[in-house]
């Protein structure tokens, strides 16, 4: 007879525990911990169905069947780069091929390299590395032997360049020549190359507020420039500058700058020779033609003529005191070279007669040994007498 002890039906296994153990709590009041509930069986189709065993057949090997692949490689072979990067310890190397001509072959085809052959360098030297705008050795030896026609024209270019520069400054470049000219210039004390700037300075000046005054009465009178002395060289210059367009004339290029370059020159006191000198008297007498002022041009005419006399008559004497010195020197070193012709026979003839001083000397010493010897042998003679007469 089933009691309430009894185990539940197999088909009721869960729902019977759940309540056997409710009725155990009830009756002992003691509380203990149930398991959760299972989860409701999964759907049909949700659920896995293990596949059928394949049936062993006779050929099959005990071991785990070898899989082929696309490569024809087996699944439990190693990788190849895992093979080759690894090898076995004690492992000798194998040839590819079973003929050894052919491997010695392919091995002597393979030129020798080793292992930094391979390796790039972190930055490429300053030499090898072209650089933008940089020709390669080829192009720099082109470029030595043949000369490009563009390297031409630019040389012509800058060949132009260089003469228009002179033609603006109007000075042509020094060279040796004109160094070694300049050096045998007559020069002029300091003093009196400033007194001529700063009188042509004066002269010049006078020369534009005369033109100013006749041709430009508004622009004195705006800038209140009332005496020759309230208007300077250079300011002049600029206003002449904006003015240039009315003259009947036109100023060469580089006059204005030559002419205001005077009055640098006085003001600064630089040194200067007489034909950089005659080139602003010329620069001075070609303004005066252009501002219609000739009386003034006049003037510097003459105190160029007057001065270049004076400095050919200086060139002549000091040409003329050159040569006289030349002269001089030319005789001093003659009879320098007398006198050591003198001071050589000198000095052999006094060797000539020490020599002989000394020969006689000796001569003298001889004679005297000679009689010295003569004495003793007659000393020692009459000594040896004596001791046998007694």
């Amino acid at each position: 007879m089933a009691t309430s002890s009894e185990t539940p039906p197999l088909d009721d296994w869960g729902w019977g525990q759940l309540k056997l153990s409710k009725r155990k709590k009830t009756k002992k009041g003691v509380k203990i911990h149930t398991l959760p509930v299972p989860p409701p069986p999964p759907a049909e189709q949700d659920a896995w169905k293990p596949e059928a065993p394949v049936e062993k057949a006779s050929h099959d090997m005990p071991c785990e069947p070898e899989v082929t692949t696309e490569y024809g490689l087996l699944a439990r072979d190693p990788e190849p780069c895992v093979a080759c990067d690894i090898p076995a310890p004690e492992a000798k190397e194998e040839l590819t091929s079973e003929k050894p001509d052919e491997c010695e072959a392919t091995r002597e085809a393979i030129p020798e390299t080793s292992d930094w052959d391979f390796m790039a360098t972190e930055e490429p030297s300053v030499d090898e590395a072209p650089t933008e705008g940089r020709f390669w050795p080829e192009e720099d030896r082109a470029a030595e032997t043949e000369p490009t026609k563009e390297y031409e024209e630019l040389a012509e270019e800058a060949g132009l360049v260089d003469d228009a520069t002179e033609e603006e400054n109007g000075e042509p470049k020094p060279d040796d020549g004109c160094m070694q000219e300049e050096q045998k210039i007559a020069s002029l004390p300091f003093s009196s190359p400033y007194r001529l700037m700063a009188y042509l300075q004066q002269i010049l000046e006078e020369a534009c507020f005369d033109c100013g005054r006749r041709n430009w009465p508004e622009l004195l009178r705006r800038h209140d420039w009332d005496c020759v002395e309230a208007v300077s060289l250079t300011t002049w210059v600029k206003e002449l500058e904006h003015l240039q367009h009315t003259f009947d004339t036109q100023p060469r290029r580089g006059l204005l700058q030559s002419i205001a370059e005077v009055q640098t020159i006085a003001v600064e006191r630089r040194p200067i020779n007489w034909p950089r000198m005659k080139k602003f008297f010329d620069d001075a007498v070609e303004l005066t033609e252009i501002l219609q002022v000739k009386k003034f041009g006049e003037i510097v005419i003459q105190i160029q003529l007057d001065i270049g006399k004076t400095m050919e008559g200086l060139s002549q004497e000091e040409e003329e005191a050159q040569s006289q010195e030349e002269k001089k020197l030319q005789w001093i070193a003659e009879e320098r070279r007398k006198l050591d012709e003198r001071e050589a026979e000198v000095r052999r003839d006094k060797e000539k007669s020490t020599k002989e001083f000394r020969k006689s000397a000796e001569s003298e010493v001889k004679r005297v040994l000679e009689e010295a010897k003569k004495t003793l042998e007659t000393t020692a003679f009459f000594s040896s007498l004596e001791i046998k007469e007694s």
